[in-house]
């Protein structure tokens, strides 16, 4: 309907070319002739001759029908800069036309319709007043300019003659046509009731299409600029809402001129049109560089400077801009529409997210742009608005697909950040209950080592209470003891025991493991020890130990033992499962092993265990130890093994046991750096004496 609406103002406006070179042939009086014939035309109107009869000044009598007006000048009613050197124009004047109305005419309704109207007016038929458009003042401070948009409804009551007067008023001509604007106005006739229909559907369909397409730009801009404010990373979304909401208000300014009153807020609108114009282009660029650039390019800037310069040239300076600049201006945008999709297109070689999606909206937008340029050098037909239509649509319908996408996208990763944080609020609440757990656990197990170590602290006691504390004296031998337990109940067990018959029982033991079942089995060791020591031998000693180890039932409880019964002159040795003992011979210089297999005790009760009987001359040494001796470890995880420990023993064996004795301690420490000990480590020393010799300075077994 706008398109037909402004191609009724056209088909007027060739009617009036025609009817003015009619009327300007009478050189005396402005004249036309109306009838229903001339309203026999698509658009039901009658053009009125551009030029009419006019005198400058005022005066009432000028408005009636029988005032003489043959003596005026003929000039246009459009008041152009050209027509004031022909009229003498000073602000208000009277314009005069002559009807003559046919009969068939006469009666119906008909509207007088103001194509154009920079002042104020008022309109009289035959000396009586019609209409007043504005306030007509004799000075500029009584104008009030206004042009009327409403349809005003007359009809000539009788045929034949009939005097249209406009009493017209425009001082403020040179503001208007310095914006090249003319400051009169032009009126044509038309069928009142096709003219009511018309001016209501122009009034809706302009409505709607204001409302509508201003809206969605509206909408868009408000959620990219609420997208922005809350992820102020993505400056996209505050260019997008900067280009929408200026096309929003420029759409809005575009049909709000054809509800313009007067022509201050044309010249007001079209002075904001182009500045709205150039922000939209501005932004519009700069929103495609914030899509695909890291940096705003320095061209940016060029066409910033450029367009901003034009538009308020155009705005403030001249608004009747010359051909030769709207050419110039058009190359501008031709420029920024090549420069648009070369963006675009190196984007989607580049392969940058979303790319296509925006390209569809730009290159659709930029093409129906292009044709309408083309459209305006009459280089290709078609209607300018369909085409500005369906590239706005375009665009806007491809931002509202990348935008549902990224919110499609957002949302499915926000899901999926949602199960990820429900399962970690899960494991970590379930870790938490983990960690009470452990918490309480670590204080429960905390009670009960505390009242372990007590129980072990006290068995400690009992399992030391239970060890010799001295060392046997036996004549011609000089006997040394020394214990390292590795727990606070150690495993390890040495005791001795004086026959009836003068004979010296030592004995030499390591249970199994370590603690307080240890302990136990130590402690049943020694009671059978020390019951039977002095009245059965060593092979009988050790199954009877063996029989009441057994008896205990605790599975996995064993004990190595080494048995010495000591003479004058010779040991007899039994051993279950201990570390063959070593003895140095003083007059040789040699080293044997003695080596006697067998199970340990608590396994096997019957097993046949040997004896040994080893000669002792005067200096000779033995030595006997446990397993925690040799199977010491040094950092490097290194044993400290029996070739090392032989070395040693070699080297002192001339000493007396107790030193002996020492030189081994010193040589674990040494090897361990003094660490803390995996198992007990227990050593016997055994030495001939000389005549003469001396015994341990020490009277004592050494616990450690």
């Amino acid at each position: 309907m706008v398109v037909r609406y402004q191609i009724i103002n056209v088909f007027a406006a060739l009617l009036l070319l025609t009817f003015t070179a009619v009327v300007q042939a009478s050189q005396f009086d402005a004249r036309v002739e109306v009838s229903m014939v001339s309203l026999d035309n698509p658009y039901r109107v009658i053009p009125l001759p551009s030029s009419w009869n006019y005198a400058s000044g005022d005066n009432p009598d000028w408005r009636l029908p029988d005032f003489d007006h043959s003596g005026w000048e003929q000039v246009s009613t459009s008041i152009t800069v050209n027509d004031l050197q022909f009229a003498d124009w000073t602000g208000i004047g009277w314009f005069r036309l002559t009807i003559d109305a046919d009969s068939s005419i006469v009666g119906h309704p008909l509207s007088l319709e103001v194509i154009t109207q920079n002042g104020a007016a008022e309109v009289f038929l035959n000396g009586e007043q019609l209409y007043e458009f504005g306030r007509v003042g004799s000075i500029p401070a009584e104008e009030l300019s206004h042009h009327e948009r409403k349809p005003r409804v007359f009809t000539f009551k009788y045929p034949g003659r009939h005097v249209l007067a406009v009493r017209y008023s425009s001082h403020n001509y040179e503001y208007y046509h310095e914006r090249g604007l003319h400051a009169g106005f032009r009126y044509i006739l038309q069928d009142a009731n096709h003219h009511i229909d018309a001016s209501f559907e122009q009034t809706r369909v302009f409505t709607i299409y204001q409302a509508f397409f201003s809206g969605i730009l509206i909408v868009f801009c408000v959620v990219h600029l609420l997208l922005f404010l809350f992820y102020r990373r993505k400056k996209e979304n505050l260019y997008y809402a900067l280009f929408t909401g200026s096309f929003a208000v420029l759409n809005f300014l575009n049909y709000q001129i054809g509800f313009a009153i007067s022509g201050s807020q044309v010249i007001t609108l079209l002075q904001f049109q182009l500045l709205l114009r150039a922000a939209t282009i501005i932004y519009f660029m700069r929103f495609a560089y914030a899509l695909f650039y890291e940096f705003v390019p320095k061209q940016f800037w060029v066409f910033t400077v450029i367009m901003l310069s034009d538009a308020v040239y155009r705005a403030f300076f001249s608004l009747n801009t010359p051909v030769y600049s709207e050419i110039i201006m058009d190359f501008i945008l031709l420029a920024f529409y090549i420069e648009i999709i070369r963006v675009v297109v190196m984007a989607v070689v580049r392969k940058k997210e979303g790319a296509w999606i925006f390209g569809f909206g730009i290159a659709l937008f930029t093409t129906c742009q292009a044709i309408i340029i083309l459209i305006n050098y009459d280089l290709l037909a078609g209607i300018q608005e369909l085409y500005g239509l369906t590239g706005t649509i375009g665009l806007l319908l491809a931002m509202s697909v990348s935008l549902s996408r990224s919110v499609a996208l957002t949302n499915k990763r926000l899901a999926s950040k949602l199960i990820e944080v429900r399962e970690l609020s899960q494991k970590t609440i379930a870790q938490e209950r983990l960690n009470q757990q452990q918490e309480l656990d670590r204080k429960i197990l905390e009670l009960d080592n505390r009242r372990k170590t007590q129980e072990l602290e006290e068995a400690r006691k009992l399992q030391l209470s239970m060890l010799p504390t001295r060392k046997p004296r036996f004549d011609g031998y000089d006997v040394a003891f020394h214990m390292t337990t590795a727990t606070e109940v150690g495993g390890d067990y040495y005791d001795f025991s004086n026959g009836q018959n003068g004979s010296l029982t030592v004995a030499l033991g390591d249970a199994t493991g370590h603690g307080l079942k240890a302990g136990m089995v130590v402690a049943t060791a020694k009671s059978y020890f020390q019951t039977f020591a002095g009245e059965v031998g060593n092979l009988d000693l050790l199954r009877k130990i063996s029989v009441g180890i057994k008896n205990m039932n605790i599975r996995m409880l064993y004990m190595s033992m080494t048995l010495l019964r000591l003479e004058r002159d010779h040991i007899k040795i039994t051993s279950a499962g201990m570390p063959p003992a070593i003895i140095f011979r003083e007059k040789t210089g040699e080293i044997d092993h003695i080596i006697l297999k067998g199970l340990p005790l608590g396994s096997k009760p019957d097993y046949p265990y040997c004896e040994q009987n080893i000669s002792m001359d005067e200096g000779d040494t033995l030595l006997v130890f446990s397993d925690g001796l040799p199977e010491a470890f040094n950092h490097q995880r290194q044993m400290l093994e029996t070739e090392r420990i032989v070395d040693t023993f070699r080297k002192s064996a001339s000493l007396n046991a107790h030193e002996i004795i020492e030189t081994l301690v010193s040589l674990t420490a040494s090897w361990t750096d003094s660490g803390p000990l995996h198992d007990d480590i227990t050593i016997a020393v055994i030495r001939k004496k000389k005549n003469g010799q001396l015994t341990s300075a020490v009277d004592a077994t050494q616990i450690v």
